[in-house]
């Protein structure tokens, strides 16, 4: 079951983030009046924020792997 979700999950959310990426950049671009080149450098102001909210994920998934685990065991899953 989690290889299902994770598959679909590496499939769906790259394509996700392309499309939501290319419209933010167009929206900066038009507020800043038109220029897209700096509209691609500004979108790079978010880097850091979404690096730090990956790291927050990773720290929680390790949390929630050990209780899963038991769960599954306890459910006579052979881990």
């Amino acid at each position: 079951m989690w290889g299902i979700i994770f598959s679909n999950f590496l499939v769906i959310m790259p394509l996700r983030g392309q499309g939501m990426n290319t419209y933010a950049e167009r929206m900066i671009s038009d507020r800043i009046g038109g220029d897209l080149a700096g509209a691609f450098f500004r979108v790079n102001w978010f880097a850091p924020v979404i690096v730090g909210l990956m790291a927050i994920v990773l720290i929680c998934y390790g949390r929630d792997e050990d209780p899963m685990l038991e769960k599954a065991r306890a459910g006579g899953e052979e881990i």
